[in-house]
């Protein structure tokens, strides 16, 4: 019979080890990492590239400490590029809501199991622990010290890094999740603690002199708590903000939850951003989409401080190499839009305007002079524009959308971007809007009623 030799880890060719590494998941990367001191190495290196790419941290003292291990670590930290921390917090308003909860579940009739009152109070205990060591960790400045070992390591590194700070949510993260039975259970849901998170972090770059690449902040619920809506810059050393003149992408998800603070100092950081070449700007107007609008639909007024913030935080612009502009769901004043767009006239190349309403001047007009200015774009998107007409209340505008011919497909390449370009020029006026929207509620009205 022939003898059939058993295969060695250490005797594989290093080319092979990778080829299998390229097909294991976290947990055999991890177990393989237990070998020998050759095959370790290939492991560790395709876990780091696969796993450490990205690492989401809760703004908690074991999530920090952990979040500085893995930066501090010689083979995983140097694979690091994304840093993305969490807003949410067990606040004490969820708290109260528990409590009530768990004492109105004892008064059920039939009342719950023993077994089920004491699951409950052990959930209560643990979200009360969770609560009071977050505030805690706040308040010790703990928080920032963490962060600033994170930061610090990866400074070392010079390698490019995001800070993306949102409100994500970890599956099973949250403890303040009650179940008393399939029909009956609480989830108290994460409050957003913005200026919390925002502020430890700008604290922790100024201490440790790091330079971030790109910079996102995503706020896509509203705050309970007033003094959590927004951040303040103001009071911060001038030479410290110098720090965010590296950002070279900023991504703004604010959804109109900030307070006049937050809106300055979403300017502010972006007016130190000397070196950005990409910016996103979103608002959260989701009601701006005239796709979903059905026939004859009164979509959502937008009021006077909705235009001002976007104008506030996109005047804040003091690049002038911004390559990348990309807006979507978000009101707009003509003047800011047309500064913005013949700034960086010379060197934008890709625009993004989607659900997007201006006021003042016409989006013909706006068309005209990226075409006449923006020489350079090559990639244009646009669809889903409307016109602010103004309402008889003060400071409420009425969003008239643009008729679905208006929304052309991207075009790439310079020649199809002035074709665009050409169509676009010719979009109808607000006062052509307002016409057709009077023979559409005509129509409407003499639509007979099925069975009349």
């Amino acid at each position: 019979m022939p003898q059939h030799s058993m295969l060695r880890l250490d005797t594989i060719p290093g080319e092979i080890i990778d080829v299998i590494c390229d097909e294991l998941g976290k947990k055999d990367l991890k177990t393989l990492r237990l070998s020998n001191k050759r095959v370790s190495s290939v492991a560790t290196t395709h876990l780091a590239k696969a796993y450490m790419f990205n690492l989401c941290s809760l703004m908690t003292r074991r999530s920090l400490e952990k979040l500085a291990e893995i930066c501090a670590h010689p083979d995983f930290g140097p694979h690091v590029r994304k840093v993305h921390l969490s807003s949410g917090r067990v606040h004490p308003r969820e708290m109260r809501a528990l409590i009530e909860r768990v004492e109105d579940m004892q008064r059920r009739i039939p009342p719950p199991t023993s077994a089920q009152v004491k699951r409950a109070k052990a959930k209560m205990q643990d979200a009360m622990n969770r609560s009071s060591k977050e505030y805690e960790l706040e308040t010790s400045g703990d928080a920032v010290t963490l962060l600033a070992q994170a930061f610090a390591s990866l400074r070392g590194y010079q390698t490019p890094v995001i800070l993306d700070i949102s409100d994500f949510e970890v599956p099973r993260w949250d403890p303040v999740t009650l179940f008393l039975d399939k029909y009956n259970h609480f989830h108290g849901e994460p409050e957003l603690c913005f200026k919390s998170t925002m502020e430890p972090c700008l604290e922790a770059i100024f201490r440790t002199k790091m330079r971030f690449a790109e910079l996102e902040l995503t706020v896509d619920a509203f705050s309970i708590d007033p003094d959590e809506r927004g951040f303040d810059t103001q009071e911060m050393n001038p030479e410290d903000l110098e720090l965010l003149s590296s950002l070279k992408s900023i991504s703004f998800d604010l959804v109109n939850t900030f307070d006049e603070a937050g809106t300055r100092s979403a300017g502010h950081v972006l007016s130190y951003a000397r070196s950005l070449e990409s910016l996103t700007y979103r608002q959260g107007c989701d009601d701006l989409d005239a796709t979903e609008w059905p026939p004859l639909h009164q979509p959502q007024s937008i009021t006077n401080r909705q235009f001002g913030i976007a104008d506030t935080i996109l005047s804040s612009v003091k690049s002038t190499g911004l390559k990348s502009l990309w807006l979507e769901y978000t009101p707009i004043s003509f003047q800011t839009l047309v500064d913005l767009l013949e700034k960086h006239a010379d060197t934008l190349t890709s625009l993004y305007i989607s659900s997007v309403c201006l006021r003042d001047g016409s989006w013909a007009e706006v068309f005209s002079k990226i075409k006449k200015s923006c020489r350079f774009v090559i990639e244009l998107d646009t669809g889903s524009l409307s016109q602010a007409r103004s309402e008889l209340r003060e400071g409420d505008y009425q969003p008239l959308a643009l008729p679905k011919e208006w929304t052309l497909d991207p075009s790439s390449g310079r020649s199809e971007v002035e074709e665009s370009l050409d169509k676009l020029t010719n979009a109808p006026s607000l006062e052509v809007l307002n016409m057709i929207e009077r023979r559409e509620l005509a129509q409407g009205q003499d639509i007979p009623e099925l069975g009349s």
